[in-house]
């Protein structure tokens, strides 16, 4: 009897261990993904979308390359807001199963540009975003984010250093 089930013993285990079994089975881990808001200055908007990947892990510019999930955002939720628009910093290119991939293989910021309709009142900032989660196999990562614009809000000074920084790397078109 134990040598029959021994195959089947053994196809199992690879199942069991893997990160698609079911319960008892240990979780991946999952990136941070916050909205940073570093204030409203004469109706224009600080914010950013932050995303920290665990380590090992990654995750696609806006064009990835050979392979790889490009990420989706969608603002169709906000309010108060006459304009939004995602900035991506530069990335890196990498090697992932024999293709060439273009994305983020640390942690990164992308800035968030935004106007509010009338600069002396509030608005609101909805963000669902999509990105591709990779490792040996990438899985696609949904969140939504959101968070009050108040002109008359105090700045958040970390904020605006990590989105500042992060619009440095963002690539400009050539003239």
């Amino acid at each position: 009897m134990i040598p029959r089930m021994l195959p089947r013993l053994l196809f199992a285990l690879p199942l069991a261990l893997s990160p698609l079994a079911p319960s008892g089975a240990r979780a991946e881990p999952k990136p941070d993904v916050r909205l940073l808001v570093a204030g409203v200055a004469d109706g224009v908007v600080a914010a950013g979308i932050a995303i920290d990947l665990p380590e090992g892990w990654k995750t696609y510019w806006r064009t990835p390359g050979d392979a790889g999930i490009p990420p989706s955002i969608t603002t169709t939720g906000s309010t108060g807001l006459a304009t939004v628009a995602v900035l991506y910093p530069a990335p890196v290119r990498f090697e992932e199963a024999g293709y060439t991939a273009v994305g983020y293989t640390r942690s990164v910021v992308w800035p968030v540009e935004a106007r509010l309709v009338d600069p002396a009142k509030p608005g609101r900032l909805e963000v669902t975003v999509m990105i591709g989660l990779c490792r040996d196999v990438c899985v696609p990562f949904e969140t939504r984010l959101e968070a009050s614009l108040d002109p008359g809000a105090p700045t958040d000074a970390a904020a605006g250093t990590a989105i500042a920084a992060a619009r440095r790397r963002v690539p400009v078109a050539a003239k």
